[in-house]
């Protein structure tokens, strides 16, 4: 009987045990299905989405063309090229149409999740290069001896060997006569990564007699197993992001500068000088030619935050360059390039008209007949050390006469030596001369006060009769040394969206939280691979 007892007891103690082992197992096995069901199903909705926004044009096809741009206008999202027959390739103007600093306008985050209907979802979308390319100090890019070491690794940190490094350095050249700015490359051939993943580029670059090179950056296209890439190094910025801003949709350009902008100095000029498209290591294309006139300065816009420059380029966006190359002029921080706002003593017809490149002249038809100019405004540190005072002219003549420039410092007692100009073209150059002046003992800071400093400007008949001379605009351009020193120069930026490690890297949506799903896709963007990476996960309901 006792034993029965027992063996019921025994029974019933295991049955017990087998109860509670159920009771505590299979909770924890539903959790971890249910878990691996959410991921699942997550990682399911986010390689639909991506291969969605990859592989379809979105509806209009060219929405990321449209100027103006309203989002509202966008009935189906998706970034792929309509103009290729490949996939996985993505239209360079709707890629740009994701950043919020995008001045032709955006797509907003919520906009994009419900185009998408990722109503309960949020997303972060990533595009980056395929591989890293760091870059050693740029401030070693010092002519003539331009030199950088490379080092190409994958985004785990390991190297890349034997990824071929094709270099194009880009340098601008200023004249140090007449103040022009041009924009030249020198094309190193191809070297490649050693074990570590790193090589050493140089090359020699020597400016044309009566030139210096003012600014270098290097482009790097950098090809592992045909998957390329495209990196900008600077000589003079560390990164221009936030500094210079590029944006292109369709044909047209747009270069922005930030006012509030540490790299900005009190009184700055910018113009853009020159635009060279880059298509690949030896295929670069110039664009445009600028100068200092008023058409290529850079004027505030788009409230008074920022100053901009816009162009049209026809056929930019069938070219599809990867990158372009801007040389911006700035005034250096010490140099003023100032107009009169008075006309003095003189007989010449409308002077006024020479306070500004506007295509309205100033005129004479009489030899010897001078015009005086004066207020040119510079508002000079006390303590300054000028360096130099140049007088700038833009004019033409109906004949072959000359002009004679020349400047007082004492209000029109002493006159430097009268400067006479080669003979002025049948035609408005839309460029300015420039002539150095000196003065007894050096120019000082009171010596070009309103009160004393003034230009004069003469009409030189060279032939038997005397023609009409036409004067645009007469600047005059001061170089200083502030109080401890400074300086600027004209800079080369690369762009759309500049970076100094990388080209059109983008980072947009939410910020990820919870449990996600990541899906990453090669993609094609003017040439250039990267990865587009989708980060998915749900929001809290």
């Amino acid at each position: 009987m006792a034993g029965e007892f027992y063996d019921y007891m025994t029974g019933l103690i295991i049955t017990g045990m087998i109860f509670t082992a159920a009771v505590i197992v299979v909770p924890n096995l539903s959790y971890v299905n249910l878990l691996y069901v959410d991921q699942q199903q997550l990682r399911n909705v986010a390689l639909e989405t991506l291969k969605a926004m990859l592989l379809d044009t979105g509806c209009p096809v060219d929405w990321g063309l449209k100027n103006p741009f309203n989002e509202g206008d966008i009935q189906r999202f998706g970034l792929a090229y309509a103009r290729s027959d490949s996939y996985y390739v993505l239209d360079p103007d709707k890629v740009q149409r994701l950043d919020n600093k995008n001045k032709y306008g955006y797509v907003n985050y919520s906009t994009m999740r419900d185009l998408l209907n990722l109503k309960n979802y949020g997303f972060s979308l990533s595009i980056i290069p395929t591989f890293n390319v760091a870059v050693s100090e740029p401030r070693d890019l010092i002519p003539p001896d331009l030199w950088i070491e490379v080092k190409v690794s994958r985004h785990d940190g390991r190297p890349l060997a034997n990824a071929a490094v094709h270099t194009t350095f880009l340098y601008s050249i200023e004249n140090e006569t007449t103040g022009e700015v041009l924009v030249k490359s020198e094309v190193v051939p191809a070297v490649f990564t050693d074990l570590l993943g790193t090589c050493e580029v140089e090359t020699l670059v020597y400016p044309p007699v009566g030139w210096q090179i003012k600014d270098v950056i290097a482009v790097l296209r950098v090809t592992v197993a045909d998957i390329a890439t495209v990196v900008a190094v600077y000589q003079s910025i560390n990164d221009p992001k936030g500094i210079v801003e590029i944006w292109r949709v369709g044909d047209n350009v747009t270069v922005t500068i930030p006012t509030a902008n540490p790299w900005l100095q009190p009184n700055e000029t910018d113009w853009v000088s020159s635009v060279v498209a880059y298509y690949g290591h030896e295929d670069i294309s110039a664009l445009y030619a600028g100068g200092r006139n008023n058409t290529d300065k850079l004027n505030t816009g788009w409230g008074s935050d920022f100053k901009n420059w816009t162009r049209t380029f026809p056929g930019l966006e069938a070219s599809d360059p990867g990158l372009l190359i801007f040389v911006i002029d700035c005034v250096l921080k010490g140099e003023f390039i100032n107009a009169p706002s008075s006309t003095l003593e003189g007989t010449w017809s409308n002077p006024a008209y020479a306070y500004a490149s506007d295509n309205r002249y100033g005129t004479t038809a009489t030899d010897g007949a001078t015009q005086q100019y004066g207020n040119y405004g510079f508002s000079i540190p006390p303590e300054s050390t000028i360096n130099k005072v140049e007088v700038g002219f833009e004019a033409y003549t109906d004949g072959d006469e000359n002009i004679g420039i020349t400047c007082s410092w004492d209000g029109g007692t002493t006159w430097a030596k009268e400067y006479t100009s080669k003979t002025l073209p049948t035609s408005d150059p839309n460029t300015l001369t420039w002539s150095s002046f000196n003065s007894p003992g050096g120019w000082t800071v009171d010596k070009l006060s309103d009160a004393k400093f003034r230009i004069q400007v003469k009409g030189v008949k060279t032939g038997g009769q005397m023609s009409t001379i036409y004067l645009d605009w007469i600047p005059v351009r001061v170089r200083y040394v502030p109080p401890g020193g400074g300086g600027r120069r004209p800079v080369l930026v690369a762009g759309p969206s500049p970076s100094r490690m990388g080209f059109r890297v983008l980072n947009y949506g939410g910020t990820p939280r919870g449990t996600t799903a990541r899906i990453q896709r090669n993609v094609i963007i003017s040439g250039m691979t990267y990865i587009a990476e989708m980060i998915l996960w749900k929001e809290s309901l």
